[in-house]
């Protein structure tokens, strides 16, 4: 939860700028950071959502909740192991006799 009297606040597109470019080298729109407040973001620990107070008529998070946020959503992504392609040569062989049966 956010604290107004400790924590720095930011605007929904002060907090986008906070965001390094995303994809194409594209700035973040203000309008991800509100869907990240109200609808979450998936990571791999499921859903996550930003922290945002509401004040009047406008949007707020923190700084300090970015950070939140980005820890949610990193820390099972980087504790969980890489998957392994141990079985991929298993799966592989078995459809390739599937394809060879008669009938197909």
């Amino acid at each position: 939860m956010i604290d107004i009297s400790t924590e720095q606040l930011l605007t929904l597109p002060q907090a986008a700028r906070v965001r390094p470019h995303g994809r194409l080298g594209r700035p973040t729109h203000p309008s991800t950071v509100y869907r990240w407040i109200s609808r979450g973001a998936r990571g791999a620990a499921g859903v996550v959502q930003l922290e945002g107070v509401r004040i009047g008529g406008s949007w707020y998070t923190s700084r300090e909740a970015l950070q939140r946020f980005a820890d949610r959503l990193t820390e099972k992504a980087a504790t969980t192991p890489a998957p392994s392609n141990a079985n991929d040569s298993g799966a592989a062989k078995f459809a390739d006799e599937a394809l060879v049966k008669p009938g197909y």
